[in-house]
């Protein structure tokens, strides 16, 4: 740009500076952008806050159970052959069960008849126990009453499951972690290899003592008897005899004494491990029997929300559905006697009630409307399905009397 003179003033003049609005709009657009990158943390403790209905919440722990419960009497059942196995090393006196070979033809045969019995046994205490508890647990969930003798049976199968599965697996653990047979037989090799090469040194000194000592009493071979590097031969020998001893007998005890030791260690760590058994089968033969009671404890809280919710229909054996009560309408002429009647259904109420409702598609914490059409009440939406301000708001739309319906259900 040129200039007429060439002033600083008039250069000067034509500077725009920039107005204060737009820097106070650009400060408060920082402020909004500095904001938003906070959003994340707040929607994160609000989805975490939102009430969650117990369908969900508990939806993976119920599956949980179902898994256990279809797993556990496979592995109950594996657990109850190791009881077969004891039964068998105790009737045949074996050590172990690898010496069940040597059984006898008709001991053989015995056992197996035996065995047979045993896991035909486990398979009924499995199949009366699923059985029982499905039935009490079911019964409680309802708030019925139970009998006596269901729970008492319930007990005694219980009982003798944990009995079989704990006395198998504790059997298992110790034919797999015990120890102290190898180290027995280790031993009893180390002492009779330290005896064999100390009985050599033995004979050795032996054959000696005993030519020196029939020169001494054969009056016949010597008569004159031993000379003095004989009689200091025979000397050193019987003293080598009496050395060896006391060695074989000092290394034998220590060799004893460091077997026993790890010995005892291995019996501790076996006897050990065998409680450890005994407690995890207990603990899973009762978290068995916790499956079995909470499947039915979470099947009647979610029914009781799915009705709570307005999701499953509240009718009791097709009493009381607003689609099937009749509602006679009288036509009477101008006196007033009866002339015609009509029935109409009242299935407004059904058809409004089998579709999803308009307030289902809004998300939980907005202001909504009752879908009451007596009530004109607002509230926000506390769940997905969420529709109703109260009870009796939900009641009345379904044709059901709020005083009848607390009295039925002991309110």
């Amino acid at each position: 740009m040129k200039f007429t003179n060439n002033h600083i003033l008039e250069k000067l003049s034509l500077l725009k500076t920039p107005p204060k609005e737009e820097k106070k709009n650009l400060v408060e657009y920082s402020e909004f952008q500095h904001l938003n990158a906070f959003k994340g943390i707040y929607t994160d403790a609000n989805n975490h806050l939102r009430d969650t209905p117990y369908a969900l919440q508990k939806r993976t722990l119920y599956y949980l159970a179902g898994v256990w419960k279809v797993v556990y009497p496979f592995l109950s059942f594996l657990l109850g052959l190791g009881s077969v196995l004891l039964f068998a090393t105790a009737y045949t006196s074996s050590s172990t069960v690898t010496s069940l070979r040597s059984a006898s033809r008709s001991t053989l045969v015995n056992l197996t008849f035996m065995g047979i019995g045993i896991l035909f046994l486990l398979i009924v205490v499995e199949v009366v126990k699923s059985l029982k508890a499905n039935a009490v647990f079911r019964t409680l969930a309802t708030k019925k009453g139970v009998h006596h003798v269901s729970a008492i049976l319930l007990g005694i199968v219980m009982l003798c499951s944990i009995l079989l599965s704990a006395t198998g697996g504790a059997f298992l653990s110790f034919e797999l972690g015990d120890k102290s047979r190898g180290l027995k037989t280790d031993l009893q090799q180390r002492l009779d290899s330290i005896q064999n090469l100390y009985a050599k040194k033995n004979t050795q000194n032996d054959k000696i003592i005993q030519g020196l000592q029939s020169l001494q009493i054969d009056p016949k071979l010597r008569p004159w008897g031993l000379t003095k590097e004989e009689i200091e031969q025979l000397r050193l020998a019987q003293a080598e005899k009496k050395s060896l001893a006391l060695a074989q007998d000092k290394m034998l005890a220590q060799i004893r004494s460091k077997y026993d030791q790890i010995i005892g260690q291995s019996v501790s760590y076996t006897s050990i491990t065998m409680f450890v058994v005994v407690v995890i089968v207990t603990l899973m033969e009762l978290f068995n029997l916790w499956s079995y009671y909470f499947t039915w404890v979470y099947r009647k809280k979610v029914q009781d929300e799915g009705l709570q919710f307005g999701i499953l229909p509240t009718t009791e054996h097709g009493k009381n559905n607003p689609a099937s009560v009749v509602e006679p309408t009288v036509t009477t002429n101008s006196s007033s006697t009866p002339k015609t009647s009509t029935f109409t259904s009242t299935t407004t109420s059904a058809e409004k009630r089998n579709n999803d409702f308009a307030t289902d598609s809004v998300p939980v914490g907005t202001e909504i409307e009752c879908n009451n059409e007596q009530c004109n009440k607002r509230f926000h939406k506390r769940s997905y399905n969420h529709r109703f301000c109260s009870d009796k708001c939900r009641l009345d739309f379904h044709g059901f009397d709020l005083k009848r319906h607390k009295k039925k259900n002991g309110h």
